[in-house]
């Protein structure tokens, strides 16, 4: 793969349960600004692009969460544990025009939906990472990708949602 001048990105992964006091532990809200520089050495993907063909797609509704004029998107699925149907919000991709609102689309989607918990997969050097605590290495394959020209970034702002687009 390497040979063939493809690069792959490891993959991390964070579920946030809906409970009120447990939520405000994955919260790391001392890092905004330190965030805001790292995103701007980060290779980053057009957002508004990625939810439209996700749309044009059509195989299953895609929820966008607005705030200010940042937003994420993402879609709600159903896994079965102890015969129990499980409602969970898997974020897909975010667009963020100020840090600062990453936390509060967060805090949207557990009021917008009834879900039991948020799953984020993310690229390992993703600039966004750092608003939140407790990621742990995924199971899943990471993000290979040929960087044709595009430069060496110090991070990859992209999730789970762009994996099949490309």
């Amino acid at each position: 793969m390497k040979k063939l001048g493809f690069t792959e990105t490891p993959t991390v992964l964070l579920r946030i349960p809906n409970f009120p006091f447990i939520k405000t532990l994955f919260f790391n809200n001392n890092s905004s600004s330190v965030v805001a520089q790292l995103a701007s050495n980060s290779l980053m993907v057009r957002e508004e692009q990625i939810v439209t063909l996700k749309q044009q797609e059509n195989r299953e509704h895609i929820e966008i969460i607005k705030l200010n004029e940042s937003y994420g998107w993402g879609k709600i699925r159903k896994v079965k544990k102890f015969g129990i149907n499980i409602r969970y919000f898997h974020l897909g991709g975010v667009y963020l025009k100020d840090p600062l609102d990453y936390n509060g689309i967060i805090k949207k989607i557990f009021s917008q939906y009834h879900i039991s918990f948020l799953q984020i997969v993310s690229a390992e050097s993703n600039s966004w990472n750092r608003m939140l605590k407790r990621w742990k290495k995924a199971s899943m394959n990471g993000f290979i990708f040929f960087d044709l020209n595009a430069g060496v970034f110090q991070n990859i702002n992209i999730m789970f949602g762009i994996i099949d687009v490309f």
